[in-house]
């Protein structure tokens, strides 16, 4: 959190109150007051200021820490004339759980609040919350701007009348007269990002970047301090799609990602300096098709033309092709006909002989009798036994699923 400018009104008296909903990070708000020179408001009589100066990291420590001695310097103070709103820039969990704290800060405190969200992200919801909360006589607003440009306005009237401004989430420019900043500065978080993704690539690859819009400040700040952090690398945004603030759009476009690209999950492995030639990634498909012999009319054909049992197909190879550490099955053929069945098991064999650790889930006894060392049966949420390869049998197991006594036996 850093401080802002102070509001450009110096005459009066601004008492402003900070609301702390940091998801659910922080489940409790805090406030401050903030005192000038002239006649006091009616919610700032008998009150001292509580002021907060300079950077904290962000992190659960220090908030934690902040709301607590927010709290200290507000203890026995009267606030309950204070009407504080916050409004956020989407209807989302990220918000809704933003919406538990401040809830619960409001309350504890004796404060008045009112939450509101835009249902779609959409700019101009936003803006028509902003100007209906101006007649409620706000004491103070805290706001995840949309867009900080186009907000300008009706923020400038909240100051203007004296009603402190806390911006959360993304910042607003200075001359606004924001009293707080409470969040990571867009750029930072995507440098952060950026410094991230070429660690987990290994400094080659390529990325596609998935926002809810592309036109927001906020994500355009965080794309360019991402970008800005992936210069002099071999990592490269290739792509960058906005989901238009839907959820099930985000969830198509990620999925859309997976099924038109067979390599995606192994860029990092077939790329040459970061850079993925069609040679290189028709080579790789190749590959695929042939290991585990997918049925298709042609390699260019979309994975999500292909049948259940392909797809399961691809979807598997295309992991066990990026050569991980552990791969995670969970029913691994299901969908799959007897025949690309024993190419699968043949498939997490030689996986498994080259070092590989797999860790499966499946509701096929025979599977797991044919492709595991080990068997770890589960019953009632605890495990009941731990099965060795020279003590498998059905019965055994069967037996241990029921949570019988001969089931703890199968353990020792």
């Amino acid at each position: 959190m850093r401080s802002a400018p102070p509001p450009r009104r110096s005459s009066g008296v601004i008492r402003f109150t900070v609301l702390l909903a940091a998801t659910s990070v922080v489940l409790s708000a805090a406030a401050c007051s903030k005192q000038g020179a002239g006649a006091a408001s009616p919610a700032a009589s008998g009150s001292t200021a509580a002021s907060i100066q300079g950077d904290i990291t962000f992190n659960d420590a220090n908030l934690a820490k902040l709301d607590q001695s927010i709290k200290d310097a507000l203890a026995g103070k009267d606030l309950s004339q204070l009407d504080e709103a916050m409004v956020v820039n989407v209807a989302v969990d990220y918000w809704n759980a933003g919406r538990v704290g401040f809830t619960k800060g409001t309350g504890e405190l004796s404060v008045k609040g009112t939450f509101q969200a835009p249902a779609n992200g959409r700019l101009d919801q936003q803006l028509s919350m902003l100007s209906a909360l101006h007649s409620q006589n706000l004491t103070g607003l805290e706001v995840s701007a949309i867009d900080a440009t186009a907000v300008k306005a009706p923020i400038d009237s909240y100051t203007s009348a004296g009603v402190p401004v806390l911006a959360i989430d993304s910042p607003l420019p200075p001359e606004d007269g924001a009293a707080l900043y409470l969040g990571t500065p867009n750029y930072q978080a995507g440098q952060q990002a950026g410094e991230a993704m070429k660690a987990a690539l290994g400094g080659k690859g390529q990325v596609v970047v998935l926002v809810g819009s592309l036109t927001a400040s906020n994500a355009v700040q965080r794309i360019q301090g991402f970008e800005e952090a992936l210069k002099g690398s071999d990592v490269k945004v290739i792509q960058k799609i906005s989901d238009g603030m839907d959820q099930s759009k985000a969830l198509s476009n990620a999925e859309n990602a997976f099924q038109t690209n067979a390599t995606l999950a192994t860029l990092r492995g077939i790329s040459h300096r970061g850079v993925l030639t069609p040679a290189a990634d028709r080579a790789h498909a190749d590959r695929i098709v042939r290991d585990l012999k997918v049925r298709l009319h042609s390699p260019e054909q979309p994975i999500g033309d292909l049948s259940g049992g392909n797809q399961q197909k691809v979807v598997f190879g295309r992991w066990l092709a990026a050569r991980p550490r552990v791969l995670l099955l969970d029913e691994p053929t299901r969908g799959v006909d007897v025949g690309a069945k024993a190419d699968i098991y043949r498939l997490i064999d030689d996986a498994a002989k080259e070092g590989l650790a797999v860790l499966a889930a499946s509701s096929e006894l025979e599977e797991l009798l044919w492709i595991c060392h080990r068997i770890v049966v589960m019953a009632h949420g605890r495990i009941v036994a731990d099965i060795p390869r020279d003590r498998f049998s059905k019965e055994r197991i069967m037996t241990a699923a029921a949570g019988t006594p001969a089931g703890t036996e199968a353990s020792t």
